[in-house]
């Protein structure tokens, strides 16, 4: 196997860029090691939101002390749609490009040249292991749909484990035993009796009205348990009667929003829950100003 191959197959990156000409020189010819000669590839990472990339990681050196090369990581927040752009339309490119947003990208990056096309052929000769355990875990009906354009693959899939788990809600067990509450919330009924007594019953006992019943993450539809008991999940599509109907769009979904509305009135929920990020999130949590938190179990 060449040294690009190989590299590209352990990069695991979203796109799969055009090599340069430096790439396929340092790849040809003999030599003992496939990675003898060290090789410089630039890379577009994916960051913590609000944060730009940090250069020097322990998995950077690993993968450079291991395969002889040099990684330029772009200072680039790919969560910045105007610094995102910019960044494309001034001429620039990456040998490896991973991004949250690469779904909506992919298709304006292959009609730029951006990206060049690969075969589905290649990426399970040179990526079988990885292609293996994707598809496994979600099926080529999934996968590849998402990675093809005017019937070419463009990109190596991304996917953790992670994805395929979903949202979990969180109480604080010391504060359920403060109010009373001996279980989890099984109806609509019990999460309001839970989230009013955590905000107007003292449950931290500091003689402060100083609590939150709960937090929502950044937008009031990241509420899965509590859009669940109306029998909807939030900005999806799905199959009813051979229509596809837009799940915000039903009466469930307007039902839904007049409790939460009327929840966040009665000051239940933390009002500024809308701009928070993750990271407030947390640090509220941690201090002990919310008593319960839905969040994907990989934060």
């Amino acid at each position: 196997m060449s040294r690009k191959k190989e590299t590209k197959k352990q990069a695991r990156g979203v796109n799969i860029t055009t090599g340069t000409s430096e790439t396929e020189a340092s790849s040809g010819g003999q030599s003992d090691s496939p990675f003898s000669k060290k090789l410089q590839l630039s890379w577009v990472v994916y960051n913590i939101k609000d944060m730009k990339p940090i250069q020097g990681t322990p998995g950077q050196k690993l993968i450079e002390e291991r395969y002889n090369v040099e990684l330029k990581i772009h200072d680039l927040n790919v969560h910045n749609e105007e610094e995102w752009t910019l960044f494309w339309a001034s001429g620039n490119t990456a040998d490896h490009i991973i991004s949250n947003n690469m779904n909506r990208y992919i298709y304006k990056f292959a009609d730029h040249d951006i990206i060049r096309p690969v075969s589905k052929e290649m990426l399970y000769s040179y990526a079988p292991d990885w292609m293996k355990a994707v598809t496994d875990l979600f099926g080529e009906d999934v996968v590849f749909p998402q990675i093809t354009y005017k019937g070419e693959v463009w990109a190596l899939p991304q996917a953790t484990f992670a994805n395929k788990i979903s949202y979990i809600m969180a109480a604080r067990k010391s504060w359920m035993d403060k109010v009373g509450i001996s279980k989890a919330p099984e109806t609509l009924e019990d999460l309001y009796t839970m989230i009013y007594k955590f905000a107007k019953e003292d449950p931290d006992r500091n003689g402060k009205d100083d609590t939150y019943g709960a937090h929502i993450l950044e937008n009031y539809t990241n509420f899965g348990y509590f859009w669940g008991t109306f029998g909807i999940c939030p900005n999806s599509y799905y199959l009813e009667d051979g229509k596809v109907k837009y799940s915000s769009a039903t009466e469930a979904f307007k039902e839904g929003t007049k409790v939460l509305a009327a929840w966040y009135k009665e000051g239940l929920i933390d009002p500024e829950f809308v701009t928070d990020n993750r990271n407030i999130l947390k640090a509220k949590w941690a201090d002990g100003i919310i008593g319960m938190v839905e969040d994907h179990p990989s934060w």
